[in-house]
């Protein structure tokens, strides 16, 4: 087997094009450090409303025009562009249908904070679109790595729609899972536009979740291989954990091809020493330039707390197992404690409209963003003396990673991910990396940050924990080492 392989990563959204999270994040590092390791590494994405044309320089590909995608009764007509992930040789492949993807929302309606109706017909056509544009280029994939419920299809068409054509024989798939729970579930009738095959049976095939279509579980029966994104994770997954219920009895039958690869991130990126996206660079020997980004983090977003009060962050989706009622619950409480709290993300309706409300509420020590720009994440991460994770699960999260590798210390509920990643301080002479929230209560939330506000006011302790952060070793390089290995093993299953 030839250590130079041909990766195709299959991603809803890559950042920087497009960017809500950490499946964005992922799909823009990962990939650099591949194609490092000498791999033949493509992208392949919608082409959403967001992305600037101009800036990334999209370009019309003549043998990627006109493509006919089989969908239901009908054929419709997709064309491809073409692009680099910036500072990069890595192709990117956008395919563009504007009746599906130019609109001003990636996957809802941003007027209404509702999913899209027809996102699984999107999506079933974005991924056939995949097996259409490969044939096209004439290049074939050693392994497709799937990501997200957004590509489950994949795994789904290779094994049945795509399975006659030899041209994908040698073709195995990894699919990532982001979390359990977020299954891609749309009505049955979805299952018309899936496969022309005639002995196509929806009541008998695993894509079939309780009568109705999951686009995740399809993935998971389909694929070579499924990767949670934390060691912890997994184990909670194997162990029958509540976000995986739905789906149980399938990852038990899967259990042998599941493995976990714990994320990471990309150190030329989150880089305090030379970022450029915020005010005064610094490091774990000389923290001198984070009081800078604390002071100019305040006076942007118009805090009004002294040098001796945090300043915590909270940069999260805003949905409910991310703590977010418990936040709700706690949030007079954490006030009194003298904080500046900025709140940045979005995500359920009612929560933005409780931070807008709360914002007013506390003018000057709390305040909400209701936005996942890049340079904005930055500028908080490297502002804040905290950040607030309350998930009541977590399949392994980014944030606590930016914030540690900024100086910015966590105070997380211990569970999937974080533990992985947050070493929790017991006393003053730990080597620990962050503060626990001891019970999934509003209470448990106040414990922790009090906690964390007592050692804070030990500036030499609180110096000692930030550099203890900053030199703990989370870098994307050990995550991707890992993926070779797992598509080594997807190969093998096809030799």
């Amino acid at each position: 087997m030839s250590e130079k392989l041909n990766i195709l990563m299959v991603l809803p959204e890559i950042s920087p094009f497009t960017h809500t999270g950490e499946l964005s994040d992922l799909g823009g590092s990962i990939p650099r450090e591949l194609k490092d390791m000498g791999m033949d590494i493509r992208l392949i994405t919608p082409q959403y409303r967001a992305i600037d044309e101009r800036r990334f320089i999209l370009r019309d590909v003549i043998r990627l025009q006109n493509i006919e995608i089989p969908l239901a009764n009908e054929k419709v007509t997709i064309n491809v562009k073409s692009s680099f992930l910036p500072n990069s040789k890595i192709q990117v492949y956008f395919i563009d249908y504007r009746p599906f993807f130019a609109r001003t929302g990636m996957y809802k309606d941003p007027e209404s904070g509702e999913p899209y109706q027809d996102n699984a017909e999107r999506f079933i056509l974005f991924s056939k679109s995949v097996f259409e544009t490969l044939i096209r280029l004439q290049w074939q994939p050693d392994v497709i790595h799937c990501h997200g419920w957004q590509a489950g299809l994949v795994p789904f068409f290779l094994k049945t729609e795509y399975k006659s054509n030899p041209f994908f024989n040698k073709c195995s798939t990894l699919l990532t899972v982001y979390d359990f729970a977020d299954l891609g579930i749309f009505n049955k009738t979805c299952a018309d536009f899936l496969s022309p095959k005639d002995d196509f049976s929806f009541n008998e095939s695993p894509i079939n979740l309780n009568g109705n279509c999951s686009f995740l579980k399809a993935g998971i029966a389909y694929s070579d291989y499924i990767n949670t994104l934390s060691d912890t994770y997994l184990k909670d997954v194997l162990n029958g954990c509540e976000s995986a219920k739905p789906v149980y009895d399938l990852i038990k039958k899967r259990k042998n091809s599941l493995i976990s690869v714990t994320n990471g991130i990309d150190y030329s990126e989150w880089d305090p020493e030379n970022d450029k996206l915020i005010a005064e660079n610094f490091s774990a020997e000389d923290l001198s330039g984070k009081s800078e980004n604390r002071k100019i983090l305040r006076e942007k977003l118009g805090l009004k707390v002294s040098e001796n009060e945090p300043v915590i962050c909270l940069v999260t989706e805003l949905k409910d197992r991310k703590g977010i009622k418990l936040i709700q619950e706690s949030l007079e409480k954490l006030m009194a404690s003298k904080i500046g709290f900025v709140v940045m993300g979005h995500g359920k309706r009612e929560y933005e409209t409780y931070f807008s409300k709360a914002e007013k509420k506390y003018k000057g020590r709390l305040k909400f963003i209701n936005s996942f720009a890049k340079d904005l994440i930055h500028t908080v991460v490297a502002g804040s003396d905290m950040v607030l994770i309350p998930s009541k699960y977590e399949p392994c999260g980014l944030i606590q990673m930016y914030c540690m590798r900024y100086g910015t210390v966590p105070v997380v509920r211990l569970t999937g991910g974080l533990v992985d990643t947050v070493i929790p301080i017991r006393q003053k002479s730990d080597k620990g990396t962050g503060f626990e929230i001891d019970k999934y209560t509003p209470a448990g939330i106040v414990r922790g940050i009090s906690k964390a506000i007592k050692y804070f006011e030990d500036k030499d302790v609180w110096q000692h924990i930030q550099k203890q952060c900053m030199l703990s070793d989370n870098s994307i390089k050990k995550a991707v080492e890992k993926y070779v290995e797992i598509y080594k093993k997807c190969i093998g299953k096809k030799e």
